[in-house]
């Protein structure tokens, strides 16, 4: 990566002062494309939420709230125009298919849980956990810390 940063010895806030929103474009670019200047043809590897999420965590050490001012070079520069379109950018890719494979966890599916279940079929115990997860829509770790003494019968008359 071919980023020219000034050298480390300024404290945070000299620092903040030095960069510009070409050092983190060329940045987030890297990281999203592989490369410093993408183009159109170029697939991203990771998604436009990891890019907001670094977006955020770098503008906290710019201490300000304005934005980017191009003509002053003053501001916040993760809130620069370059920085915000690249984001776009990843973010329409991502909505074409074009991105990368989302990480999120997704609940199981109603066979999904009956094939866990069927595993099951001579366990009591876990099958009962699996049941009481199920309807309680909890992780098991959470179901695992459940107490039986915890547990009350509901008697119906």
């Amino acid at each position: 990566m071919n980023v020219a940063l000034p050298p480390v010895s300024y404290n945070s806030t000299e620092l903040a002062a030095r960069i510009t929103p070409d050092h983190i474009y060329n940045w987030m670019a890297f990281k999203a494309y592989g490369k410093e200047d993408p183009d159109q043809h170029d697939r991203p590897k990771l998604r436009a939420n990891s890019m907001r999420y670094w977006k955020k965590g770098l503008s906290y050490f710019f201490k300000t709230t304005q934005k980017w001012n191009e003509e002053s070079q003053t501001g916040n520069p993760t809130q620069s125009t370059k920085v915000n379109d690249l984001i776009k950018e990843v973010g329409r890719q991502e909505m074409r298919g074009n991105s990368a494979e989302s990480q999120a966890d997704q609940a199981l599916i109603e066979s999904e849980y009956l094939q866990i279940i069927s595993l099951f079929i001579r366990d009591d115990r876990h099958t009962a956990m699996m049941n009481f997860q199920h309807h309680l829509i909890a992780r098991m770790d959470d179901v695992a810390h459940v107490k039986k003494s915890n547990l009350k019968v509901n008697v119906c008359d």
